[in-house]
Protein backbone atom coordinates (compact mmCIF):
# COMPACT_ATOMS: atom_id res chain seq x y z
CA UNK A 1 0.00 0.00 0.00
CA UNK A 2 0.73 3.54 -0.80
CA UNK A 3 0.59 6.81 1.20
CA UNK A 4 -0.97 9.62 -1.43
CA UNK A 5 -1.74 13.24 -0.57
CA UNK A 6 -4.33 14.93 -1.93
CA UNK A 7 -6.04 18.36 -0.62
CA UNK A 8 -9.51 19.74 -1.22
CA UNK A 9 -12.07 22.71 -0.56
CA UNK A 10 -14.76 21.62 2.04
CA UNK A 11 -17.60 23.47 3.83
CA UNK A 12 -19.34 22.68 6.95
CA UNK A 13 -22.63 21.21 6.67
CA UNK A 14 -25.62 21.91 8.45
CA UNK A 15 -25.22 19.59 10.91
CA UNK A 16 -21.51 20.54 11.92
CA UNK A 17 -20.42 22.57 14.81
CA UNK A 18 -18.45 25.19 12.66
CA UNK A 19 -21.86 25.81 10.19
CA UNK A 20 -21.95 29.28 11.58
CA UNK A 21 -18.59 29.84 12.63
CA UNK A 22 -16.75 29.14 9.21
CA UNK A 23 -17.22 29.72 5.90
CA UNK A 24 -14.37 26.84 4.72
CA UNK A 25 -11.40 25.35 4.97
CA UNK A 26 -8.94 23.99 2.88
CA UNK A 27 -8.31 20.23 3.79
CA UNK A 28 -5.28 18.12 3.19
CA UNK A 29 -4.96 14.37 3.52
CA UNK A 30 -2.58 11.93 3.25
CA UNK A 31 -4.28 8.44 2.96
CA UNK A 32 -2.90 5.04 2.67
CA UNK A 33 -4.38 3.28 -0.68
CA UNK A 34 -3.44 0.82 -3.36
CA UNK A 35 -4.44 3.57 -5.91
CA UNK A 36 -5.08 7.27 -6.09
CA UNK A 37 -8.93 6.10 -7.22
CA UNK A 38 -9.52 5.16 -3.65
CA UNK A 39 -7.11 7.85 -2.01
CA UNK A 40 -10.09 10.19 -3.37
CA UNK A 41 -12.78 7.97 -2.17
CA UNK A 42 -11.11 7.77 1.07
CA UNK A 43 -10.34 11.28 1.81
CA UNK A 44 -13.90 12.73 0.50
CA UNK A 45 -15.61 9.80 3.32
CA UNK A 46 -13.49 11.04 6.01
CA UNK A 47 -13.84 14.96 5.23
CA UNK A 48 -17.96 13.71 5.02
CA UNK A 49 -17.51 11.86 8.59
CA UNK A 50 -16.03 14.78 9.94
CA UNK A 51 -19.64 17.11 9.22
CA UNK A 52 -18.00 19.12 6.12
CA UNK A 53 -19.02 18.42 2.47
CA UNK A 54 -16.45 18.58 -0.07
CA UNK A 55 -16.48 21.76 -3.09
CA UNK A 56 -13.48 20.50 -4.77
CA UNK A 57 -10.44 18.63 -5.06
CA UNK A 58 -7.87 20.99 -5.44
CA UNK A 59 -4.77 18.41 -5.49
CA UNK A 60 -4.89 15.25 -7.66
CA UNK A 61 -3.83 12.48 -5.10
CA UNK A 62 0.06 11.65 -5.58
CA UNK A 63 2.20 9.00 -3.88
CA UNK A 64 4.22 10.84 -1.41
CA UNK A 65 7.11 9.96 0.78
CA UNK A 66 8.14 10.82 4.11
CA UNK A 67 11.07 12.65 2.33
CA UNK A 68 8.29 15.03 -0.32
CA UNK A 69 6.92 16.05 3.10
CA UNK A 70 7.79 20.06 3.33
CA UNK A 71 7.48 20.49 6.91
CA UNK A 72 7.12 19.29 9.94
CA UNK A 73 3.70 19.04 10.26
CA UNK A 74 3.26 17.37 6.65
CA UNK A 75 6.11 15.00 8.39
CA UNK A 76 3.60 14.15 11.48
CA UNK A 77 0.40 13.40 8.97
CA UNK A 78 2.39 11.50 6.77
CA UNK A 79 3.55 9.15 9.75
CA UNK A 80 0.26 9.32 11.44
CA UNK A 81 -1.40 8.00 7.79
CA UNK A 82 1.23 5.15 7.89
CA UNK A 83 0.35 4.30 11.68
CA UNK A 84 -3.42 4.29 11.30
CA UNK A 85 -4.47 4.96 7.75
CA UNK A 86 -5.47 8.18 7.04
CA UNK A 87 -4.42 11.75 8.51
CA UNK A 88 -6.59 15.44 7.68
CA UNK A 89 -5.52 18.36 8.60
CA UNK A 90 -8.35 21.16 7.72
CA UNK A 91 -7.44 24.76 7.52
CA UNK A 92 -9.84 27.62 8.02
CA UNK A 93 -10.72 29.84 5.31
CA UNK A 94 -12.84 32.97 3.86
CA UNK A 95 -15.14 33.17 1.01
CA UNK A 96 -15.22 36.77 -0.80
CA UNK A 97 -18.95 38.02 -2.18
CA UNK A 98 -17.61 36.34 -5.37
CA UNK A 99 -17.54 32.87 -4.00
CA UNK A 100 -13.81 32.72 -3.88
CA UNK A 101 -11.85 31.25 -0.94
CA UNK A 102 -9.54 34.08 -0.68
CA UNK A 103 -7.90 33.82 2.57
CA UNK A 104 -6.92 30.78 5.53
CA UNK A 105 -5.63 31.20 9.19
Amino acid sequence: MKVYYLAHTAKPTASSPHYKTLKAAYVNTWVVSENAKQATLSAAKNIRSCQWEVVSLEQEPIETTLEDCPSPEAESQFLKARQIGIATVFAAAGIDESGKYVSSN
